[in-house]
């Protein structure tokens, strides 16, 4: 059966109302319709509106159509052809095909991106029908480390498709909706980038232009949120702009060596400039916008990033600043402009 916004069904839907359409305008049986309505549901047409785990009952729950209420969603349409796959295995599917249009439209660093040859790659187009899929996967029962590499993967490919799909970034107005609103459904919910980053991958914290948290406490969505904030995720995201990390996706079995050296090299090769001499620590305002997440002091977040270039001169010399408390931080301008 194929349901969608001309079917006559409304977005969310009691599910004694979804068994009275089907018998009416299917001509099912009761058993029949009740039958087909739980399918539905264990297939992901179907989501209960605020608990993803809640069986189909013949009552006044209410449920929705995947993706039917989010039609400015990039991953909106049919999703007949899709199978059904765990969260990992089309997590896999996504990765693999985004890494071979990175081997040929995305410098080998990860900086510069030529948006114009994914815009016109057959296998980006592939790529845009597999993303549909991600309206009826299920997130339910996901490891910690397979929910940070799937929604980390996802944000980067969601940013290029948002950028071939949209066209480059033109102003600060224009970024803040960007972030917002270029989004995909995902496990019957809608997740824009600013969602995924803050919402999901930083436990449900305020963004750094936001006036509250993502997810209001009744979201089903904060299900998914991680318990604590990954801030090595803040090296691995990359926004389009210059100033960002480079384009990386990354695999749930290696996340940990991954992340790691995402974090490593983006501080050692400029992210985190140490000048002995006049004692200032020049930091990446990636730093600054997302505090919270490194430390609840300066010393705890400069202790954090010693961590990681502890292996260098400068973590050294940052390292014996930090124990003289001899140190002025000072943050670096940032660049916004396209990695193109």
């Amino acid at each position: 059966i194929h349901v969608d916004k001309s079917s006559g069904i409304n977005a969310e839907y009691g599910g004694k109302d979804l068994v009275a359409w089907l018998t009416s305008q299917e001509m099912m049986s009761y058993q029949d319709a009740l039958k087909t309505a739980g399918d539905m549901l264990d297939e992901g047409i179907i989501v209960h509106v605020t608990d993803p785990e809640h069986p189909f009952a013949d009552n006044g729950q209410l449920f929705k159509v995947v993706g039917a209420d989010y039609p400015s969603a990039l991953n909106a349409g049919i999703t007949d052809g899709c199978s059904e796959l765990s969260a990992f295995a089309i997590s896999e599917n996504l990765r693999k095909i985004m890494t071979s249009i990175s081997s040929r439209h995305i410098s080998e660093e990860g900086y510069k991106v030529n948006y114009e040859g994914i815009k016109t790659d057959v296998e980006f187009a592939k790529y845009v029908m597999m993303a549909q899929c991600l309206q009826r996967v299920s997130l339910v029962g996901t490891s910690k480390h397979e929910r940070i590499a799937m929604f980390v993967n996802i944000y980067n490919a969601l940013v290029v498709h948002g950028i071939v799909s949209r066209g480059a970034i033109s102003n600060h107005l224009a970024r803040y909706r960007f972030f917002n609103n270029v989004s995909y459904v995902i496990a019957g919910h809608n997740y824009s980038l600013n969602d995924i980053e803050n919402g999901v991958l930083r436990a449900n914290r305020k963004g750094m232009a936001d006036l509250g948290k993502p997810f209001s406490s009744n979201d089903p969505r904060l299900a998914i949120a991680l318990d604590v904030p990954e801030p090595r995720i803040h090296f691995a995201l990359n926004c389009a702009s210059k100033g960002c990390p480079p384009i990386r996706f990354y695999s749930p079995d290696k996340l940990d060596t991954q992340l790691n050296r995402a974090t490593k090299s983006f501080l050692s090769s400029g992210g985190c400039h140490v000048d002995s001499d006049t004692h200032q620590v020049s930091l990446s305002p990636i730093l600054k916008w997302y505090k919270a997440d490194f430390g609840k002091s300066d010393v705890e977040m400069l202790q954090w990033v010693c961590g990681f270039i502890n292996h260098t001169d400068e973590g050294r010399v940052l390292q014996e600043l930090i124990d003289t408390k001899q140190y002025k931080i000072v943050w670096q301008d940032y660049d916004w402009s396209l990695n193109h």
